[in-house]
């Protein structure tokens, strides 16, 4: 790596607490670079026709749903990857980037913080909101330790 100057590709994430994990990625990197982060939006990602894999990035993270057609040329690549925030089917034994290191939020502290934090101010009834797309992994975990 002499001469070069690393490069992450770094996916865009609509999730507030994702975006601020990639924030806190990035301060990290100004501070100890010099590297270059890429930021890309998913749908530039999806696109069969775009080639990233000759950016000669030297690793990838990731902060969105992928699926795994792309995973798969992800792992074909070779690239250190960092997922953060998978949904359930990256989380599954047989995906591409099943062994690839993450980050996660513990959806059952939070509910339990959420819950112990509601109790201890007074409140005695509360509900929770779940996501209302669909019953996202996370959601349902923070919900059940509620």
């Amino acid at each position: 790596m002499q001469g070069k100057t690393p490069l992450a590709i770094v996916i865009a994430n609509r999730i507030q607490a994702t975006r601020e994990m990639l924030l806190g990625i990035t301060d990290f990197a100004q501070r100890r670079g010099p590297w270059n982060i890429h930021p890309l939006e998913v749908g530039d990602w999806r696109k069969a026709s775009w080639k990233w894999e000759k950016w000669q990035a030297d690793g990838l993270i990731l902060a969105e749903d992928i699926p795994a057609p792309v995973a798969r040329r992800i792992r074909n690549t070779g690239l250190p990857t960092v997922l953060l925030q998978v949904t359930k089917d990256m989380s599954l034994p047989d995906f591409p980037l099943a062994d690839a290191p993450r980050c996660f939020f513990d959806s059952e502290a939070c509910g339990r913080l959420a819950a112990r934090t509601l109790a201890r101010l007074g409140h005695r009834h509360f509900a929770i909101v779940e996501h209302t797309d669909a019953p996202v992994y996370w959601s349902v975990a923070r919900a059940s330790a509620f």
